[in-house]
């Protein structure tokens, strides 16, 4: 296996004022030894705990190698996977069990490409691979997991019953596929974007409108067995559609959809809608015609990618700041528990012998929590604010906030209301907390834990995978 030589560069933290990107606290370059006219390119990114990152990467010779980041961006683990032909990784993602999930495209020609999904270990071994063909073109949008097994989404010319329709497979725990799918009109309709949530997922993209001979933004809610819940088309402009989705604390799901102006003039727009996927509210949040990976933060509002750069909205979508950082086009991004980002990309140089790909992964300082100013709803004294990971597998992490010193219960509950668990029966001050619930002994399925005081209680549902 050819080495990785490793470049860092340290860098030196900026005062930090308010909105500004959080400055950067590591950049470093990894590139092959033998770069002649080649190099390698970081697809996908997830968090692999305890501040460790795992890559996915596309190598020059079309395999693709799993690597794993300590939080200074050192090199733990390198391990090729060892697929064929030519693959095009889309996703990542580290499973309740400590697996990871890996999926994307396989492509033979510029006309042909199927779809893969694959399974590796915590250290890199390849478990299962499969690979699904159509006959014609299909492309995969996500992956992730279910009660039962996994989840694969994307498009597809040959399984459907229109010119691209969006296409849901279900798989079991050793890849084997179980059943598929297909959502769509007779026209080109493109999935984009896939939120997974407590009874299902809701699909997000576009669809085309024979009478009206364009795009419109097309949501369907569907349960983990594909049956649709409710679907929505909402459009002010024609020719929009939705590039990025993502569950809104409070309810709701939040979306960027890109509204075309015509002559070629295109912006983002920020856009809130209730549980049933009808509009609340938009904001014009930038100019661009492609975004991706729109993600909730712990705080208070999101962040998405736009190719070139890494963008912060607050509650309402208002601009924070977008990223001015080093790098040609960002590929994936995550963020950390200690609210760090990490992104990769690529740099490309051009020679006279070829074209020359960098590799690159950067890591921010944390970022400054966010003001109520900027929350749709100000940031409550009391509340259970989050468990990482969720859904989980053996253990997950609370984070709960008190508003004063005081006696206060974390108790866990199964979905019966049986008292499964207390975590934590005392006197507490005043701050955020964290505690750990290990699940080890218990059954895979939904808990609910509840915060309690004298004057008030929360609970916040968590899932138990195994």
């Amino acid at each position: 296996m050819k080495g990785i030589v490793t470049f860092s560069f340290a860098l030196l933290a900026l005062a930090e004022t308010a909105f500004c990107q959080p400055p950067l606290r590591w950049d470093h370059v990894l590139m092959y030894e033998d770069t002649q006219g080649g190099g390698d390119s970081p697809r996908a990114i997830c968090d692999d705990g305890n501040g460790v990152c795992a890559l996915a990467m596309l190598l020059p010779w079309s395999d693709t190698r799993l690597v794993k980041l300590d939080a200074e961006g050192n090199v733990g683990l390198s391990y090729d996977l060892g697929f064929e032909h030519r693959n095009s990784v889309v996703s990542i993602a580290r499973m309740s069990n400590g697996d990871f999930l890996i999926s994307g495209d396989r492509v033979y020609d510029p006309n042909w490409s199927d779809t893969f999904i694959a399974r590796a270990d915590s250290v890199g071994n390849l478990l299962w691979i499969t690979e699904i063909t159509g006959g014609a073109e299909e492309h995969c949008a996500f992956a992730g997991e279910t009660p039962t097994g996994y989840l694969m989404a994307g498009n597809t010319n040959g399984y459907g019953a229109g010119l691209n329709d969006w296409w849901i497979l279900w798989f079991d725990e050793y890849g084997d596929s179980l059943s598929y799918r297909t959502y769509g009109t007779a026209g080109d309709d493109v999935l984009q974007a896939v939120v997974p949530t407590d009874d299902g997922f809701l699909l997000a993209g576009s669809i085309w409108t024979d009478v009206e001979a364009r795009s419109e933004p097309w949501l369907i809610k569907i349960n983990f067995d594909g049956d649709s819940v409710w679907s929505s088309v909402h459009a002010e402009e024609p020719g929009n559609s939705v590039l990025a989705a993502a569950n809104a604390p409070g309810g709701g799901f939040a979306l960027i959809e890109t509204v075309h102006y015509g002559l070629h003039v295109d912006s983002l727009r920020f856009v809130r809608t209730d549980e049933f996927g009808n509009a609340t509210g938009g904001r014009i949040t930038s100019n661009g015609s492609w975004a991706r990976k729109l993600k909730p933060c712990p705080d208070a509002g999101y962040t998405f990618l736009t190719g070139s750069s890494l963008v912060r909205v607050d509650d309402n979508g208002n601009l924070l700041w977008s990223t001015r950082y080093p790098m040609v086009y960002h590929t994936d991004y995550v963020r950390m528990e200690d609210n760090s980002y990490v992104t990769c990309g690529i740099h490309s140089y051009d020679f006279p012998w070829g074209q020359f790909i960098r590799s690159e992964v950067i890591r921010t300082f944390p970022e400054p929590v966010l003001a109520d100013e900027h929350r749709l709803n100000p940031q409550p004294d009391f509340a259970l604010t989050g468990a990482y990971p969720n859904p989980f597998n053996s253990s997950t992490r609370l984070r709960y906030r008190l508003a004063e010193l005081g006696p206060v219960a974390l108790d866990i509950f199964d979905i019966t209301g049986r008292m499964v668990t207390t975590l934590m029966d005392g006197v507490q001050p005043a701050g955020d907390h964290t505690i750990t619930f290990d699940g080890s002994r218990l059954a895979s399925g939904l808990y609910l834990c509840r915060l309690s005081s004298r004057e008030a209680s929360v609970v916040e549902k968590i899932v138990l995978l195994k």
